[in-house]
């Protein structure tokens, strides 16, 4: 189930609110784009793909950017710890991805969306399928 915003998520574990509570289409496709991402990015840890690339052009990243393409590809860019500052949310926010960098078995997903006549950034964390594969890669 998807909720129209974080608050109102609380109040449905807390209460019937689910019942009440008409979610933001605009709010749902976001979270399915993030959804979707998090599936490709497990997928292409669990079969090593993206293991062998970032060994083989030497990438340490543990923060992965989904941006949509042309022809509704979609390209995963690995992004250097350092660039979190530069992102247009909030310092708890920030803090908080640094904060789950600091698990070398752990990468995390960021994804631009539109939300309304904004853009919006969502993250979520993925545990690495290949712990010892990203250990060697990192280091």
């Amino acid at each position: 189930m998807h909720y129209c915003s974080a608050s109102c998520q609380r109040q449905s574990w807390l209460s019937e609110h689910k019942h009440e509570c008409c979610a933001d289409p605009i709010f749902q496709r976001s979270h399915r784009a993030l959804d979707m991402c998090l599936k490709i990015a497990t997928q292409v840890i669990r079969d090593g793909t993206l293991f062998e690339h970032m060994e083989r052009f030497s990438i340490r990243a543990r923060l992965l950017l989904f941006v949509a393409l042309e022809d509704d590809w979609l390209g995963i860019i690995p992004l250097r710890r350092q660039i979190v500052s530069c992102l247009p949310i909030s310092e708890e926010e920030k803090d908080m991805i640094r904060e789950s960098l600091q698990d070398a078995f752990k990468l995390r997903i960021l994804v631009y969306v539109r939300h309304g006549d904004d853009y919006r950034i969502m993250s979520t964390v993925v545990d690495c399928a290949a712990p010892e594969r990203f250990s060697q890669a990192a280091a």
